[in-house]
């Protein structure tokens, strides 16, 4: 059976068989409104971007009077291709959410209109097949394109732009390839690194000045509402839509996580996931199976802590302020919550609009006291330090053979692989973190965006632009 269609696939299709109708009755002049069509189209857009659909949100989308589309709503949750929650205790109030059988069927239905498409634009036999090639992005262009192009018309010495990004394998691997990055963009071109949270100081600061410093600024994620609640960054929809962009490119949920309110207010440069590395060849040693859960986490660090030895059973960020801030709000996912009290979706929470008690944090909870006590248990069996631990740390000692096990990002994995002295080096495994009781095996996405300060000089905005769409590109 072939695999699932992903989230963001899905909805290429969608939209594009949206806007093919929509192009076609105006081009046509055929006016002829479906509402049936138009209902489940709008249903199945909002439900992939997490988006709560109401009655009169859905009777809106119709395009036919509001007691026609009554009946057709009815009609479709009669059949079952419609679900109504409840929102409110009263259960007076409902939203509207597509039944897993509209959801099969749509995802056939894309299924044919990926296969038709492909064939249409003449791909192999064997692509036309569901994951023979990927709808609405450019994960083929690998194949097809020749090594990175000069931007053009390049960059002079006089058309400054100043990046700023922090002290991670990213941007540290760029400003080490400034020189050959200037080569591609200009000779205008530059970047500064600093430490995380001296980033994020400096960037509060520069959005008081009356003209930005900077060009380009990399946004940690969990800045984006921050940043845009207070107007920190730019919007930019307008740019996205007259460029080659195509957030079909990106992962959904990274995509997403560079959203404010509906405005996308960086692209994606930096996206990674954080993952339980461990010591394969340590672990079939000692017949200890990969660790899926923390109990077992635990139980594996125990049984290979030797610290007379060298070796400790685990590392983990537990320095203070954002390093162990950080790892306690990605472990409480694994234990079955987000940090907030985020409204629960199919497959998970919507992101997308906090507010109210959506925004009520959930770090004095029955989960946040269980992954308080899960990091205290880890403690024992722990490096030496670990409490004075931040990103790139655990990781070093992990790739010199100084523990079995290292919470850490995915892209800390070329530390260890790309080291032919490692004792680690093509023994590792990647775990999504390991589950909690009740809670789930998760992979936290994590990583930065480009944004552009909201307070850029206008004659700069295109320019600093141009240069983010040339280094986020396929």
């Amino acid at each position: 059976m072939a695999s699932t269609m992903t989230r963001t696939e899905l909805l290429s299709i969608i939209r594009f068989v949206h806007k093919t109708r929509a192009r076609a009755v105006d081009c046509l002049g055929v006016q002829c409104p479906d509402p049936i069509w138009n209902m489940v189209l709008f249903l199945l857009q909002q439900h992939l971007n997490n988006r709560l659909v109401t009655t009169s949100s859905l009777v809106a989308a119709s395009g036919v009077p509001y007691a026609t589309a009554l009946r057709r709503i009815n009609a479709l949750v009669v059949s079952g291709l419609i679900v109504r929650r409840p929102r409110t205790r009263t259960g007076r109030s409902f939203s509207l959410h597509p039944s897993r059988e509209l959801m099969a069927r749509a995802e056939q239905f894309a299924r044919h209109v990926k296969s038709d498409t492909g064939r249409a634009l003449g791909a192999p036999s064997h692509q036309r097949k569901a994951d023979g090639f990927y709808f609405g992005a450019s994960y083929m262009a690998a194949r097809i394109i020749p090594p990175p192009s000069t931007l053009w018309p390049r960059l002079a010495a006089r058309q400054k732009v100043r990046a700023i990004g922090y002290q991670d394998q990213t941007f540290l691997i760029m400003k080490e390839l400034e020189a050959d990055l200037r080569g591609k963009i200009g000779s205008g071109f530059g970047l500064r690194i600093e430490h995380l949270d001296r980033l994020r100081a400096l960037t509060l600061a520069n959005a008081e000045r009356a003209q930005s410093a900077f060009d380009i600024v990399a946004v940690d994620l969990p800045w984006i509402g921050e940043y845009g609640r207070a107007g920190v960054l730019r919007p930019l929809d307008d740019l996205i839509t007259a460029s080659h962009i195509n957030p079909a490119d990106f992962h959904f949920g990274v995509w997403q996580a560079g959203q404010y309110h509906g405005h996308q207010l960086g692209i994606p440069i930096q996206p990674v996931v954080e993952l339980l590395f461990y010591r394969m060849d340590l672990f079939a040693k000692a017949r200890l199976p990969p660790p899926d859960s923390t109990e077992a986490v635990i139980a594996a660090a125990r049984a290979l802590h030797r610290p007379r030895s060298g070796l400790s059973g685990i590392a983990w960020n537990g320095a203070r302020g954002t390093p162990v801030g950080q790892a306690f709000i990605q472990m409480l996912g694994a234990f079955g919550h987000p940090p907030l009290d985020l409204r629960p979706v199919d497959g998970g929470f919507d992101p997308t609009h906090p507010a109210g008690r959506w925004l009520r944090p959930t770090i004095d909870t029955p989960q946040g006291l269980m992954t308080a006590e899960y990091l205290e248990a880890l403690l024992e069996f722990s490096s030496p330090g670990v409490l004075a631990m931040e990103w790139p740390d655990g990781i070093r000692e992990f790739s010199a053979g100084r523990c079995a096990m290292v919470y850490a990002w995915s892209d800390r994995a070329a530390v260890v692989e790309f080291d032919a002295r490692s004792p680690a080096r093509g023994n590792v495994g990647y775990l999504p973190h390991p589950r909690g009781p009740q809670g789930a095996n998760i992979s936290p996405i994590g990583g930065a965006v480009f944004g552009i300060p909201a307070n850029l000089a206008p004659e700069r905005v295109e320019r600093a632009f141009r240069v983010i769409e040339w280094l986020t590109s396929p």
